[in-house]
């Protein structure tokens, strides 16, 4: 069972000025250990600026609970605690 009390990572943001597809973002996660959900027709939203690899669903977390954290240039991953 994981830990609680360490924050886990919910949606990894991806800066569409670093990254200009969705290629780029599906390498970007499958060489860092993080992983693309499975069950969505499209595993990376696309936003007008960013673009989007969600981890876990926002309804597993507590409130209040959300820090950003940078991961490398053009990447940020909002991490949180779970329920």
């Amino acid at each position: 069972m994981a830990n609680k009390k360490i924050p886990k990572v919910q949606v990894l943001i991806f800066d569409r000025k670093t990254f200009k597809n969705r290629k780029q973002v599906k390498d970007w996660v499958s060489k860092n250990g993080f992983k693309l959900r499975k069950n969505k027709k499209q595993p990376i939203e696309k936003t007008t600026n960013t673009f989007l690899c969600i981890q876990r669903d926002c309804c597993r977390f507590n409130k209040r609970t959300f820090t950003r954290k940078s991961e490398c240039k053009g990447v940020k991953g909002l991490y949180g605690k779970l329920k």
